[in-house]
């Protein structure tokens, strides 16, 4: 294919791919005309951290949840520039996850060919849950964008056997582990990767790998250096993220391959065909090992093994980074079956041509059908699940003076920051305590509210707690949306 066609492919699906990504963010999640209504409880960590940098103030909440230093401070940044808006904290999430398309283009292609790299890029573009998650203002993108990234660099590295490409892998190696911690996972693969080609290259290329290996680790704990010794370092989450996981991984209640089976059970069809589909290119890819396959394994392989035993979430978005590998290990397979098999095909009424053909059609569409599909019951069902949130923050906002104190679940108590522009005083509701100690907390405290969801709201308390305050208080406003209601009551009785 000549290079001015393969480029113009590109440049159109990425032109497509933001059009997708802009119809997922001002329509699909915009259904009543509410951009606001449909904001995740972690975005909304992370746009409340934003305004707090831009502003230079300390909020109850500001580290209460954020795993991620560096994407606030780019949010913050577009805040300053253009104001503060949900559209604008999406922002960056969407041009990242647009420029997925070109990036895994040029991977692919220097991997493999041309063809594998557009058809690898086709792949991204249709991806429902890249465009799920592509518009939202979450971490998950960028550390996709940021990791993909790392990885080229450093293949490139080795391709070129230039030192300033490891240099480039280090920096952004670095970048992305500030971005999210899974991050340091990229070091983890590229060790394993470069331990192999250390034992299968010569001893000139051993010096040569192991010298520009040191650059990498180097340029990232000199960073990590750096930030031990600033302030931010108190209370930057990567590493308790980290421990978290540990913590996790040595508890009960982990389960191996947790995220696989969930997908499955979220929606069996795509379940199914997503696990047919992985066990035909695995075989197949195992039986055409390269080295440059065995990157791909060993990063899709590293990653799923270890968030598929972070069993405390149940958010597949975790696994978004190994998707760029997965895409390329099943451009690879349709690309090269097609092109070993073309003579073949090309005879005609021949039994196993027809039957070849139609097995690769019938998967092909399968897979993506359904991206497309269930991309669209994504984004159409999530459009407005916290509008009662989003409503009864609007109820505060309306009848409530700025001197209140707030209690909720800890997960929502972003939600009513953003939603009610940091106005009031919020504490958190947490369902580990019995009532003894939460009337306690509210006494104490002189909580005036307490927004709390029915017992269908991921962020809930139990039961008895719901009942109790109930009976206990008053309520006063409550919002529906579908089978999620978010009541607002009045505590002042029990002050």
């Amino acid at each position: 294919m000549k290079r001015d066609k393969a480029t113009l492919i590109i440049i159109f699906f990425t032109l497509i791919g933001f059009i997708f990504h802009l119809i997922s963010l001002t329509i699909g999640f915009q259904l009543q005309f509410e951009l606001d209504s449909s904001i995740f409880p972690d975005e909304a960590s992370f746009l409340v951290y934003a305004q707090n940098i831009l502003f230079g103030e300390t909020s109850s909440l500001s580290t209460s949840y954020h795993g991620s230093l560096i994407l606030s401070s780019l949010i913050a940044l577009l805040y300053s520039a253009f104001g503060i808006n949900a559209f604008l904290g999406r922002l960056f999430s969407v041009i990242l996850g647009t420029m997925l398309i070109p990036l895994i283009y040029y991977f692919a292609k220097d991997l493999f060919n041309e063809k594998i790299g557009i058809f690898s890029a086709f792949l991204i573009l249709i991806s429902s849950v890249l465009r799920f998650w592509g518009v939202r203002a979450l971490s998950d993108i960028p550390l996709t964008f940021f990791f993909t990234l790392s990885i080229y660099l450093f293949f490139k590295g080795i391709k070129k056997e230039r030192t300033i490409w490891f240099f480039a892998a280090g920096i952004s190696s670095t970048i992305t582990f500030l971005i999210k911690f899974p991050g340091f996972l990229i070091f983890i693969i590229i060790l394993i990767y470069f331990s192999i080609l250390i034992f299968k290259s010569s001893f000139r290329n051993k010096r040569r790998l192991f010298f520009n290996f040191l650059v990498i680790i180097g340029i990232f704990l000199g960073t990590i250096f750096l930030l031990l010794m600033s302030q931010t370092a108190i209370t930057y989450q990567p590493f308790l993220q980290i421990d978290r996981y540990i913590q996790g991984l040595l508890g009960d209640y982990t389960s191996f391959f947790f995220y696989i089976l969930y997908s499955l059970s979220l929606n069996t069809l795509y379940g199914i065909i997503l696990l047919l589909i992985l066990a035909v290119i695995f075989i197949y890819s195992l039986l055409k090992l390269n080295n440059k396959i065995l990157l791909l394994l060993i990063w899709s392989i590293t990653y799923f093994l270890f968030f598929s035993l972070y069993g405390p979430s149940e958010l597949y978005r975790y696994l978004l980074p190994a998707f760029p590998a997965l895409y390329m290990l099943i451009a690879n397979f349709f690309v090269s079956l097609i092109d070993k098999n073309r003579k073949f095909f090309a005879i005609k009424n021949h039994w196993k041509n027809k039957i070849i053909s139609i097995f690769l059609i019938v998967i092909l569409t399968g897979f993506m059908g359904t991206e497309i599909i269930v991309g669209e019951y994504l984004v159409v069902k999530r459009a407005n699940t916290y509008e009662g949130m989003y409503n009864s923050s609007n109820w505060l906002m309306d009848n409530v003076n700025n001197s209140t104190n707030i209690m909720a679940p800890p997960d929502s108590l972003s939600q009513l920051e953003f939603y009610t522009n940091s106005m009031y005083t919020y504490y958190s509701l947490s369902s580990a305590n019995d009532w003894t100690s939460i009337l306690a907390d509210i006494r104490d405290k002189n909580i005036n509210y307490v927004v709390i969801s029915d017992l269908q709201y991921p962020e809930t308390q139990t039961l008895e707690i719901c009942n109790l305050i109930h009976l206990y208080s008053s309520l006063v406003y409550n919002s529906t949306d579908g089978p999620f209601i978010t009541y607002i009551y009045n505590t002042t009785s029990l002050i």
